[in-house]
């Protein structure tokens, strides 16, 4: 009888431990079944063998997905680069795919820059990704930020920082390993000339002809005869008549004039005066033609007609293809335009002044644009995109290996808010001790625009509150300068 009731004496304090301990241990048994819980919420009993979601969603596995996103896109910019350099020629670093009809060349810009945009979404998406976990803190991390120990030590010790976890964030790094704060900074620094330049790999020119200019005498138009040796000779020292990027050494300039004076009565030519003539081929992008321009001061026998000439023809530097023109007989290598509206303009070392034009008709003029491309920018998205690709490589590696390594609890990567809820529930935070009614606004430091460049001094409040049942909106999770940012950078 004693012993019976000895041990009814011990059993409650038994039960006691027993329940403290299991308090302790944090593990699943403490709550209820997934099979009981299945009858409301069917999605619990779903694990990697039945949802495809939730075996895409393992970190490593997710690595890998971006990782072959990358490369797949690297092998497309790899295979169009080669494919494109082999089959058409470039020079002073652009190269021109097709020349011809604008509608075309418009619309193969158009397609080309759709594909250009889907895989630069790709390649920024999956490096995004990557950026992402290298930016989330460790437990140590968040620790070492909160300054928890220091707390532990001393109630009064002034907090220092939050860290953001499960979003992108610059101030996670200053605390984050130095490995992970390098693979950051090399993705987010090969990020930069993707957005800057991909879009510029290929492009298309804005219509721009060839076109010569004859400076003639009105003789010119009854058929005498003229010299290009003279008029080679009257042009020489004017930059827009006897430059290296004007008159091309491949053309037959005597048969060109000689079309041009043999065309020039038909109904496809006009007149123009002056001020239209000149409006005319100031118009870097306007359809120009052939023209012959007649001058007032005609001096010198009629069988020697032909004054000056120049050929233009549209160049990849943009060269002022109207330097000619602009120059206004000044010889200055900077066009010195004339006073608008023109009524005297000047072409030539000699001065011709102007009279009037005949020019081919812009109505008949067929408009030639070309589609074209930059080798040395497509070499370097190769180039910044195998570099990510192997960036990735070592982040899946290192992360696989330290895995296989790292058994304690502070040194696990808290990617997600469900990382960080499993990380304090079991070892809860004595810097947050005391504040469960607690929101964002309690964490961060607000200054005033006569302070924002002096650190201000911070405490948490531990002191009892009331709750605060008013309704919470999901935008109100992010701060008005980050909405800014998002919305009009």
């Amino acid at each position: 009888m004693v012993n019976v009731l000895i041990t009814e004496s011990h059993a409650p304090r038994e039960e006691l431990i027993d329940r403290q301990r299991r308090q302790q241990d944090f593990s699943a048994c403490d709550f209820a079944k997934k099979s009981t819980l299945s009858q409301w919420f069917p999605q619990v009993q779903d694990d990697e063998s039945n949802s495809k979601r939730i075996y895409f969603s393992r970190r490593g596995r997710a690595i890998l997905l971006q990782i072959l996103l990358i490369t797949v896109i690297f092998v497309a910019n790899l295979s169009l680069t080669l494919f494109t350099i082999t089959r058409y020629d470039s020079q002073n670093g652009v190269g021109t795919i097709y020349e011809g009809d604008c509608d075309k060349v418009k619309s193969l810009d158009q397609w080309s820059h759709l594909l250009i945009n889907c895989l630069g979404t790709g390649m920024l998406s999956a490096s995004n990704y990557c950026m992402q976990l290298q930016a989330a803190p460790t437990r140590a991390d968040i620790d070492r930020a909160h300054h928890a120990k220091s707390h532990g030590q001393d109630p009064t010790h002034q907090e220092g920082h939050w860290l953001d976890i499960g979003v992108p964030s610059l101030r996670n790094l200053q605390y984050i390993s130095r490995w992970r704060r390098l693979a950051w900074y090399i993705l987010a620094f090969t990020s930069i000339p993707i957005h800057l330049i991909y879009n510029s790999a290929v492009f298309q020119s804005l219509a721009s002809n060839d076109y010569t200019i004859a400076v003639v005498k009105n003789s010119f138009a009854n058929g005498s005869r003229w010299d290009l040796t003279t008029a080679e000779i009257n042009r020489a020292g004017d930059w827009g008549w006897e430059d290296t990027r004007v008159n091309p050494k491949n053309r037959n300039y005597t048969e060109i004039i000689h079309t041009m004076q043999r065309n020039m009565s038909s109904d496809k030519w006009e007149k123009m005066n002056i001020s239209s003539c000149y409006a005319l081929y100031n118009d870097y992008f306007a359809a120009q033609g052939n023209g012959v321009i007649f001058v007032k001061n005609d001096t010198g026998p009629d069988d020697d007609s032909l004054l000056m000439y120049v050929s233009i023809i549209p160049r990849s530097d943009n060269w002022a293809k109207n330097m000619w023109a602009a120059g206004n007989g000044t010889m200055d290598f900077v066009a010195k335009e004339p006073e608008f509206p023109v009524t005297r303009w000047f072409l030539g070392p000699k001065r011709y002044e102007v009279s009037y034009c005949l020019v081919q008709s812009p109505s008949t003029i067929v408009n030639k644009c070309r589609f074209q491309y930059s080798p040395p920018i497509m070499y370097t998205v190769c180039a910044l995109n195998l570099t990510k690709i192997l960036v990735m490589l070592g982040i899946w590696a290192i992360r696989k290996w330290q895995q296989t390594k790292r058994h304690d609890r502070d040194g696990m990567v808290l990617y997600t808010i469900g990382d960080a809820i499993a990380s304090f529930i079991q070892n809860p935070d004595p810097t947050t001790v005391d504040m469960c009614l607690a929101t964002k606004d309690d964490f961060v430091r607000r200054r005033s625009w006569k302070n924002r460049l002096v650190e201000q001094p911070f405490a948490l409040n531990r002191q009892p509150r009331e709750w605060d049942g008013r309704r919470k909106f999901w935008f109100t999770a992010a701060r008005k300068r980050q909405w800014f940012i998002l919305l009009f950078s």
